[in-house]
Parts: structure tokens; C-alpha cells; sequence
């Protein structure tokens, strides 16, 4: 299943309420637009897996929407919105519980694959669909539970050995974009005032420079499709042919 979004306003629209002088502006326009337009493909119970304070609730809006996280993590759960927590390996939730299952920027903080994809599989309804993004370009974050960056291949055949079929993996994000978005990041680690006034200007002057280069260096530069920000993917949980012919009479 492919994504597509178009929008006039795509290069200043807001990301998660961040304007272009944001650091992060870059890389939530993208998660932005593409979870906007996925969400209107996920129906029915839905359950947001690392849900931290739901940022993207309000695309599934008129829908059932539940999130889990789990308890410790390099993520401050202060102002989440977690309706569940679980353990780490299983998910307390009966077989087939869920229509679809979405994910935000979390599997690179996953290790135990083996457990955490199956039990993902588990809870979800046959056909149902598992819609989830992951970073490509970022540097290390939530320390110490940062473990993995995939390419569009690896995480595809990640989910195809767990069992989902019809996958579908997407880069988004301009080689321009990427670049620009570690150079911020390093600028603002590197070269950031301590002090408070000083800290918010030159935060504002950084983050403006910047995310316009990326902006307009995006139309004007040729695209380089290995250099890309962060991946989304789509992928079904097929129907058990063998199980359906056992259980009929």
C-alpha cells in the first residue's frame, strides 16, 4: 500500500505545532503529512504501540483508539496519555482484539524482535493492518534505549520474517532535508549559549537558517533517494489459511 499526500502548504505548514524555526521541524512536516494520510486508511479498534502522549490522536478522531508504552524507557512519561503499560514482551491483550495497529518512531528502540513483532501480529485481526514510521537519518536519542536504524530493505524483510505480508516500505524526506537536519542538530548541541535569552535567539537564528535552506534546497536540488529522513511503512497481517480450514465444520 502506497502513501501519497499533496498539499499547498506542505513546506510551512506547522509539524505537531512546530513552526520552521523548531529543530525538529524537518522531520515532524513529513511525520505529520504521512500519518495524517495513513490514519484515514486504519478503521475500526486501533491500538497506538508506544504511544508516549499521543501526538497524532487527532487524526484517528470518531475512532476506537487505544495506546500502550511501557514503563521505563529513556522517554519522561510526565505528560503522556497512556491508556495501558506493558512489560516489554507481551501485550495483554486477548488474540485478534485489534483492526489495525500504528506506530510512531519506535522501533528503533525495540531489541527483543523475536517477542515484541509476533505479539504485534497477535493482537491484531486478520487483514488487519500494521502502519508504523522509523528514523533513517537521527542521531542517538532516549538513551541507553536507542538500538537500531534501518533501510527501507531491512525493515521489510524484518516484518516479512515475523509474519505480515503485502509490505510496503517508503522513504520520505529530501537528501537536502536529511542533511540539513543533522547539521541543526549538531549546530544546536555544539554552538547553543547557555544563557536563556541568548539560547532562544540563537536557537531562532539556527533553526530559521537552516530549515529554509532545507526548504528551498528540497525544489532546487536533484533528489538522492539513499539520503532520505525516515521510513514509513504498511503491512497486513494475512489470513491462516490452515487455521480457517480446521475450525470449519
Amino acid at each position: 500500500m502506497v502513501l501519497r499526500y499533496k498539499n499547498p502548504r506542505a513546506l510551512f505548514i506547522p509539524a505537531n505545532h512546530d513552526w520552521w524555526w523548531h529543530p525538529c521541524y524537518l522531520i515532524r512536516r513529513h511525520l505529520l503529512m504521512v500519518i495524517r494520510e495513513g490514519a484515514k486508511n486504519l478503521d475500526g479498534r486501533i491500538l497506538d504501540f508506544g504511544c508516549g502522549g499521543k501526538p497524532y490522536k487527532e487524526f484517528f478522531s470518531g475512532k476506537n483508539y487505544v495506546g500502550v508504552d511501557i514503563a521505563v524507557s529513556g522517554h519522561d512519561h510526565t505528560n503522556s496519555d497512556i491508556d495501558f503499560f506493558y512489560d516489554g514482551h507481551v501485550l495483554d491483550f486477548p488474540d485478534a482484539s485489534f483492526d489495525a495497529v500504528f506506530s510512531s518512531e519506535v522501533m528503533e528502540h525495540l531489541f527483543n524482535y523475536d517477542e515484541i513483532l509476533p505479539e504485534i501480529r497477535r493482537v491484531l485481526r486478520p487483514n488487519g493492518k500494521f502502519f508504523l514510521t522509523t528514523p533513517f537519518l537521527w542521531p542517538e536519542h532516549e538513551k541507553p534505549y536507542d538500538y537500531a536504524r534501518y533501510t527501507t530493505f531491512g525493515l521489510k524483510a524484518l516484518l516479512e520474517k515475523h509474519g505480515f505480508a503485502q509490505v510496503s516500505v517508503e522513504r520520505r524526506g529530501h537528501a537536502i532535508e536529511g542533511i540539513c537536519q543533522l547539521a541543526l542538530l549538531y549546530a544546536m548541541d555544539k554552538f547553543l549559549p547557555s544563557r536563556a535569552k541568548l539560547q532562544r535567539l540563537t536557537s531562532f537564528f539556527w533553526c530559521s537558517f537552516f530549515n529554509l535552506i532545507a526548504l528551498v534546497g528540497r525544489k532546487a536540488f536533484p533528489a538522492y533517494s539513499d539520503i532520505y529522513l525516515t521510513n514509513v511503512a504498511m503491512a497486513v497481517k494475512p489470513v491462516d489459511v490452515e487455521r480457517s480450514k480446521a475450525v470449519k465444520p
